[in-house]
């Protein structure tokens, strides 16, 4: 029997693979797989008939998408053209496009999950009428379309917002602050809709974001049964289950309040517990039997 090819989409930069993908590409050929890495925006996978050749294509490192509209488009076509052309495309094609778009998140709203007040805008510009509105001194302001931190910042009452903020192609979030996130932003990851590990994630001293860029204190936790229990119901909103996803919270009281659903190429953070990269595999393999 032929070995099954499972292709790992990155950006030119992870084109080698991120540490804790490398590991997972490792549990994939000990799982008996050939495994490949190519990089989304060049062109010739696709001429030499790549997607066709591939029994799984799995976005993983895909992280230069986001800073222009024209970038952006070009990723959704991207996404497209390998839906129509690969047998087997993780994330489904729909489940990528809305986790392109961080406003979707207020869907969860149906599932009774909780998440921080939220409010769509077209430019920062909009975010001071937001506070004086909410009476609000502070919030965190971040584009609609991106990840790793870009572009999120924290306006505060009083004071201008950044004229610098990066380019983004598309609106802007204006949410609720939670001061809760000093104690650690909590990184569910699950495989087909089971828990796999979880994360915290602490900011460094003065500062509220726990981007890697950021310099915060990663450690692997046991899981929050709460966080456990609504990340798995925040998967039911999709209509495919998704094979990889990371819920992203913080606690507030005795409950999960969801800051992020991450399903396009998260980090999943194998280094962190030794059996996840296989539990991965596994589970890639259980949706391409």
């Amino acid at each position: 029997m032929a070995k099954k090819l499972i292709t790992l989409i990155t950006d030119n930069e992870h084109k080698e693979l991120t540490v804790s993908d490398q590991l997972y590409a490792e549990a994939l050929r000990k799982a008996g797989c050939d495994v490949e890495a190519v990089v989304w925006d060049d062109p010739s996978w696709a001429h030499d008939d790549g997607p066709e050749k591939s029994d799984a294509v799995i976005f993983r490192s895909a992280w230069d998408t986001w800073q222009s509209v024209a970038r952006h488009q070009e990723f959704l076509s991207f996404i497209e053209t390998v839906d129509a052309r690969t047998s087997h495309l993780f994330n489904a094609a729909d489940t990528l496009r809305w986790g392109l778009l961080k406003t979707g998140m207020t869907d969860l709203e149906r599932l009774d999950i909780d998440l921080p007040f939220t409010i769509t805008i077209p430019t920062p510009a909009d975010a001071e009428s937001v506070l004086a509105e909410k009476g609000w001194t502070r919030a965190v302001l971040k584009p609609a379309i991106g990840a790793s931190g870009y572009g999120v910042t924290l306006i505060e009452q009083g004071k201008p917002i950044d004229a610098d903020l990066p380019p983004t192609p598309g609106p802007w979030l204006v949410q609720e602050f939670l001061p809760e996130i000093r104690n650690g932003e909590m990184n569910v990851v699950l495989f087909n809709g089971q828990v796999s590990h979880m994360i915290r994630k602490v900011p460094a001293e003065g500062e509220w974001r726990s981007n890697w860029a950021f310099k915060p204190t990663w450690t692997a936790v046991p899981v929050a049964p709460a966080a456990a229990e609504t990340a798995q119901r925040a998967l039911s909103l999709f209509e495919t289950l998704p094979l990889y996803a990371r819920v992203d919270g913080v606690m507030v009281g005795g409950s999960f309040k969801v800051l992020e659903l991450e399903l396009v190429d998260p980090s999943l953070f194998f280094v962190f517990e030794p059996e996840s990269a296989s539990r991965f595999a596994n589970a890639t393999l259980d949706r391409i039997a």
